[in-house]
């Protein structure tokens, strides 16, 4: 017999969080799933715990890459094995309330959703502490009571975030062929950017269904890192667009643009990475303004117009001007 849920973990050298991510998944009041595990070439000891925790319970499956080919790759292949009416994808370093699988089941079968979500609570990385987010799209991502509808009606699910608080009709994913792409940084955006175009549906609960632990900021400290993390940035714009979703496509270069093009993430970057997250983000931009970019009400989504724009507009002039052009402005603060 078919379970309902399929959970899929991909895991890559993850043995510290690994245990603490089963048992949450075990522990779930609903009962009815599989956990199905792709261990994506690990250089630790997570395939040996995955398969300790297989042959204790037959409810989960351990699958081993022969390389080390990314989360996305990893998920894509679970879903291929997958054999739930439902799929929800959790992270190895994060975990579940108890009844989670039960609330997001229950809502889509209320609803009749493809998708059903809830909220995500951000931990420190023990776990024992909630933090609050200072991202700009952390508060109007929360969702503060149940709605049933498409999620151009909710601006909650305007921003493709936070994959793992949704639960998905396997039905829905295949007949969209939804699948992840396959690049090391930002996966997870685009695949949730073509769900919420390919859906009139969503069934969301102010519940609390999924623990994310923050173990750090995204790491761009590699060619590949930045190049994939630019691309993902494309495919969410590129879908949206296509979809008539300006005002979600902007959104989303403006968010990104505001956490990165700023003077704490650039001097962390080598010259020639940092010439091309600057080139990428003043092109997009530039772009879009012929389009009412800086012009658009992006509420409730907030985040500093004027800053965003100076800083774009020093950085075309060179990043030594957008460092003079931060030493002035804090000097100006400081008067």
């Amino acid at each position: 017999m078919s379970p309902d849920i399929s959970v899929i973990l991909p895991v890559y050298n993850m043995e510290r969080y690994l245990g603490f991510c089963l048992d949450s998944i075990l522990a779930q009041s609903f009962g009815s799933f599989e956990i199905l595990c792709v261990d994506d070439a690990s250089t630790d000891a997570s395939l040996a715990l995955l398969r300790q925790y297989a042959a204790k319970d037959t409810r989960i499956k351990v699958y081993a890459q022969d390389a080390n080919k990314g989360s996305g790759p990893a998920r894509n292949r679970a879903l291929d094995l997958a054999r739930g009416e439902f799929v929800v994808f959790c992270d190895p370093d994060d975990a579940y309330p108890e009844n989670a699988l039960d609330v997001l089941h229950k809502a889509s079968f209320a609803a009749d959703a493809d998708i059903s979500g809830g909220n995500v609570m951000i931990t420190d990385e023990t776990m024992r502490y909630r933090l609050a987010s200072s991202t700009p799209y952390a508060m109007p991502m929360w969702f503060g009571s149940p709605f049933v509808g498409a999620p151009d009606e909710n601006p909650a699910l305007w921003f493709p975030f936070y994959h793992c608080r949704y639960l998905f009709r396997r039905r829905f994913l295949e007949t969209n062929c939804l699948r992840y792409p396959e690049l090391r940084r930002g996966q997870d955006p685009p695949f949730m950017a073509a769900a919420l175009c390919a859906t009139s549906r969503v069934a969301v609960l102010p519940d609390v269904v999924y623990h994310y632990r923050q173990a750090g900021s995204i790491k761009l400290e590699t060619s590949r890192a930045v190049q994939d993390y630019l691309v993902h940035i494309d495919l969410v714009m590129d879908t949206f667009s296509r979809h008539g979703k300006r005002l979600q496509a902007h959104l989303y270069l403006a968010l990104l643009a505001a956490s990165m093009v700023t003077f704490a993430r650039l001097k962390k970057l080598a010259p020639e990475l940092r010439r091309e997250l600057v080139a990428f983000f003043t092109e997009r931009i530039d772009r879009a303004a012929a389009e009412g970019f800086w012009e658009r009400n992006y509420a409730p989504y907030s985040f500093d117009i004027p800053l965003l724009r100076g800083n774009i507009d020093a950085l075309r002039r060179g990043y030594p001007f957008f460092i003079a052009h931060k030493i002035r402005s804090k000097v100006r603060l400081a008067r």
